[in-house]
């Protein structure tokens, strides 16, 4: 699987093999995920370092009282993954195909051209925060830094309405 296509993954959980092949596949590893961080900060992460994305995964209590039932069984579910062109502090810069996306997105002005126009944005002062989608019953954001240059994409289960 390509890794602009893990989202297709999310609800399982760290005991699904097609899960955990998947990550490792990309140079990750669910035994990455530490139950203790998953109790006291109700998420935690695989870093898939050379390919510029982490996965987040939240406890199968949490993941079901706000985004509804997990495709898994195991114990924490894949609940998003984030895409960063130009890296972060755990990840090198992502340079592949946005999810959803047939091109690269890394300014907001491709991100429209890739997406097309945003279900809900966040503006503040004239300088756009974030914008968002759904495609596939999937919830995707992308965040900006300083209003255009995207710093990163996330795809995710979205939340239940109440």
């Amino acid at each position: 699987m390509n890794i602009e296509n893990i989202h297709q993954l999310l609800g399982l959980s760290n005991t699904d093999a097609q899960l955990a092949d998947a990550i490792q596949a990309h140079g990750g590893s669910v035994a990455a995920l530490s139950p203790k961080t998953l109790s006291a900060e109700g998420s935690d992460f695989v870093h898939l370092k050379a390919k510029g994305v982490s996965l987040t995964f939240v406890p199968r209590a949490a993941f079901e009282l706000k985004r509804g039932e997990p495709r898994g069984r195991g114990p924490y579910i894949f609940a998003g993954a984030f895409f960063y062109p130009a890296g972060d502090d755990h990840v090198d810069g992502y340079a592949g195909i946005a999810p959803f996306g047939q091109l690269a997105v890394t300014t907001r002005e491709s991100a429209l051209c890739v997406y097309g126009e945003p279900q809900r944005s966040m503006e503040d002062e004239a300088v756009f925060e974030w914008d968002q989608w759904t495609f596939d019953g999937r919830q995707v954001r992308t965040y900006y830094r300083d209003g255009a240059l995207v710093d990163h994409i996330s795809v995710s289960v979205p939340m239940r309405k109440r």
